[in-house]
């Protein structure tokens, strides 16, 4: 159960820092190269879902200018490593 617990830590580190990047490429709009493809290929089907619930509720909208997806992504994925971090520990 150790190596499966460090194995999902660091699946979620990986997660964090490929969502850091999105964030640093989202202040560089030139920069849309074959890095900037993949890192977005790799995140907008995690950061999707969550955008379609903010534009549904009193945070979004049309004219939103912020995007706050990424930050809600954020707090969702420590929650769920978390969790599942919890879970495996009270199994053993």
């Amino acid at each position: 159960m150790p190596n499966l617990i460090t194995a999902i830590e660091w699946f979620f580190n990986v997660l964090y820092v490929v969502l850091f990047i999105r964030i640093l490429l989202s202040w560089f709009p030139h920069s849309r190269g074959r890095f900037a493809f993949y890192i977005y290929r790799i995140t907008e089907p995690i950061l999707s879902p969550v955008r379609k619930v903010i534009q549904r509720s009193p945070l979004g909208g049309p004219g939103m200018m912020i995007d706050f997806s990424v930050i809600f992504t954020l707090l969702l994925m420590f929650l769920l490593r978390d969790f599942i971090i919890q879970l495996l520990v009270r199994l053993m």
